[in-house]
């Protein structure tokens, strides 16, 4: 498993060799992932792709950091929620309709 480097070292890497930097994030967050539980693997891998598409596609760093944050305070509220209030998470369920028509008739009348 990688270590941290420090502050100092992590700026230097930024200035000096952003691809080596962003290897070393990549290893980094490769053995968190490792490291999770089985059954926790997949949504943590879903939500680290989700940071990762939002990051490429900021217009800056600031700007991909406001976006990740806003995401985190999302998860955030929804777990706060689930603690909280878990009628209100299934309170705005959306009916899932069947894509064949036919089917859908057969569910439309019974």
């Amino acid at each position: 498993m990688a270590s941290l480097p420090d502050f100092d070292q992590l700026l230097h890497l930024a200035q000096s060799d952003p691809d080596a930097l962003d290897r070393l994030k990549r290893e980094l967050v490769a053995d968190a992932l490792a490291q999770a539980r089985p059954e926790h693997r997949p949504q943590l891998e879903a939500l680290q792709s989700h940071v990762d598409r939002t990051l490429a596609h900021s217009k800056n760093p600031y700007h991909g950091l406001v976006q990740v944050m806003g995401m985190m305070q999302d998860k955030l509220y929804r777990l706060a929620l689930a603690l909280n209030d878990p009628a209100e998470l299934t309170r705005h369920q959306a009916k899932v309709l069947p894509l064949d028509p036919a089917r859908a008739r057969m569910v439309n009348k019974g």
